[in-house]
């Protein structure tokens, strides 16, 4: 069963030039989009699907800090706080919700791991707890399968809703002028001395300096079919 998507419109052509070309249509894609264009950078977002048509619309939705490595829990910390602002900033609902995240612990080892993190994190910021099998079950309000030692808690961490989020983001993006072309597959990047000069598109040519490439497990696939002939699948800024 595919998931419910809040559709995005495409733009209806490719202009010939921008500031940054972003490929890829998800919630990285989009946010990175947003948050030039309310720079004043001129961006065109390329999708070869519809905007949050993969991973974006198919994950948990979690907004954590919870579990983070040690390093990335204040940037986590200030996610929060930016997806808190997104109902006022778009003027859509987000589905974001601070609902809490609980990391339940099946024995010992778990407890200890879960310790060891939280006495490094807490000093960050984080309200994370500890709770014993009781206060589990008075958090779930339910009787708990199994036999937990322990969890750790976060009440402020959150979540969004997949199905809208994005989409919200990307109509908050083009009301900044972000122009946007779904099933516009990135093909490929031209180089002029050594630097992007341009991406070339199922729709054209786009001229352009820096490329964002935030097209996830696509990622890998889009640099060996470029001049960059490296694995890779997460975001990349091609200069």
């Amino acid at each position: 069963m595919y998931p419910l998507i809040t559709h995005v419109d495409s733009d209806h052509s490719l202009p010939e030039s921008a500031d940054v070309v972003i490929i890829g249509g998800g919630i990285v894609g989009v946010c990175t989009a947003y948050f030039l264009a309310a720079r004043g950078v001129s961006v065109v977002l390329v999708e070869k699907s519809g905007i949050a048509h993969e991973q974006s619309s198919r994950n948990w939705g979690w907004v954590r800090t919870l579990g983070r490595d040690v390093a990335e829990v204040p940037l986590a910390i200030a996610s929060l706080k930016l997806w808190d602002e997104w109902p006022t900033r778009l003027k859509h609902d987000t589905g974001f919700t601070r609902a809490g995240i609980l990391y339940a612990c099946e024995s010992e080892q778990e407890i200890g791991n879960k310790v060891a993190w939280l006495e490094q994190a807490r000093p960050l910021g984080i309200d994370a707890q500890l709770l014993d099998p009781a206060q589990i079950e008075a958090r779930l309000q339910s009787k708990m399968p199994g036999s937990w030692k322990g969890a750790l808690f976060t009440a402020t961490d959150g979540r969004a809703e997949p199905g809208i989020a994005t989409a919200a983001i990307a109509e908050g993006a083009r009301a900044l002028g972000v122009k946007m072309l779904t099933r516009c597959a990135a093909r490929g990047i031209e180089t002029e001395a050594g630097r992007v000069s341009s991406v070339i598109t199922e729709r054209g040519e786009n001229k352009c300096k820096p490329v964002v490439l935030a097209a996830g497990a696509w990622s890998g696939l889009f640099c060996c079919s470029s001049p960059m002939t490296w694995p890779w699948s997460g975001t990349l800024l091609i200069g």
